[in-house]
């Protein structure tokens, strides 16, 4: 699980950029907690990455990394 917290410098009604295509991505699942409003380090949610091996759950989490970003 990764959380999917609000960027620095950024606070205001909530923007998520990457989202299309961290959803292309098979095993991963965002869960958004409905907050419309960001500001820095708030966690706003989280994606869970399912993968059948250690090894594949440690690639796809460094893809989704930094991938999705709660901006203004």
């Amino acid at each position: 699980m990764l959380n999917l917290l609000g960027e620095p410098g950024h606070e205001g009604e909530a923007v998520y950029q990457g989202m299309e295509e961290l959803l292309k991505i098979e095993g991963v699942y965002p869960h958004l907690y409905g907050k419309k409003f960001t500001k820095p380090y708030r966690k706003m949610g989280h994606i869970t990455i399912l993968a059948d091996t250690v090894e594949e759950l440690l690639a796809k989490t460094e893809k989704v990394k930094g991938m999705v970003k709660v901006v203004s």
